[in-house]
Formats: structure tokens, sequence, C-alpha cells
């Protein structure tokens, strides 16, 4: 089976992650570029023509795709791409959006969980989340986690992620302009 342009991207990164030495902040910025990038095509491929045209159908209830304002194809094919890229966008934040540690992109800020208290029943008492990434090549003599936690490389000790997700875009923050 050939390799996809997304497994090529992390392939790539990872591997220069663990080999490079170029300037950290150009190195962070290629890095997180192409994680994103290859992220991005990830969730456009998961988005199924049958799903944009359910979306379409609940959209235009009665009409898609039988009115012939439809009948358009350039028009149809436009609504179909604006509901594929509704859909891609919304992806991440759909089916409350945890996923298991193992599938969590590399050398990029998520978010991340884990129980730090179960019972005999398996039943979660106590968890923590927070921010955090895997850093791809880390190692040190104590045996801690290549997962940095708030900050921190989570020692063999503590409770290791289980489940991550994306972050949340940013909110957007107005600049105040000298005067006002």
């Amino acid at each position: 089976m050939a390799e996809t342009l997304q497994d090529r991207l992390r392939r790539t990164t990872e591997a220069m992650a663990s080999s490079a030495s170029v300037q950290m902040d150009l190195w962070n910025e290629h890095s997180n570029a192409c994680l994103e990038a290859a992220d991005a095509l990830d969730r456009k491929a998961t988005i199924s023509d049958e799903a944009v045209e359910a979306a379409l159908a609940a959209w235009y209830p009665g009409e898609w795709p039988d009115d012939p304002v439809f009948a358009d194809t350039d028009f149809a094919a436009e609504q179909r791409s604006e509901m594929r890229a509704a859909l891609t966008a919304a992806a991440p934040y759909m089916g409350g959006g945890w996923q298991p540690i193992e599938t969590a992109p590399k050398m990029k800020n998520v978010l991340l969980w884990a129980a730090t208290d179960v019972d005999e029943e398996g039943r979660v008492r106590n968890w923590k989340m927070g921010t955090g990434f895997y850093h791809t090549g880390w190692e040190n003599d104590r045996g801690d986690s290549p997962w940095n936690w708030e900050g921190q490389h989570i020692a063999p000790w503590d409770a290791t992620p289980t489940h991550w997700k994306p972050l949340p875009e940013p909110p957007a923050i107005r600049q105040q302009k000298e005067g006002e």
C-alpha cells in the first residue's frame, strides 16, 4: 500500500525532530505547520460523500437534491463543497472529541486526560486534564515519559495520559490602539 501524504508528512517531520540541528523557533514553526496540514488532510478525508449528502438533505429538508434550483450542477457542487468545509471544520468537536492517546499527533499541543484514581470496579474516582504534547525523540536517564504535561515530562510513577482532543481555537483578541 502506498504511503499517504499525511503519513509521509508525519514520518519525515518526526524523523527531522529526532535528528536535525536547526534553530528551534524555525523547527517548531515548520513541524507544527506540517502536522497541522496532516491533521487537516485527515479530517477532510473522513467526511464522506454520504455525510455531505445527508447534511445537505437536513439543511434543505424536502428540497435536496430534487428541487429544480439544484439542477444547476455548478450550484449543487458549490453547496456540496461548502457543506464539506463546514463538516470538516466541525469534525474535531463532534462526538465529545476524546480520542485514544495512541492517535495523538506528535510535537503539537493538545488537551490531555488521565485517570489518577480508579476503584476496584473500574470507576474513575479522580482524574486530571491539561495541555501537553508528545516530545518525539525524548530520552533521559530517569525513564520519564516522552509526554510533556503542563510543561513537565511525566515521571514513571505519574499518571500517563490515556486520551486527547484538539485544543479549541483561541478567542479573538482585539488589540487596543494607543489613545483608545
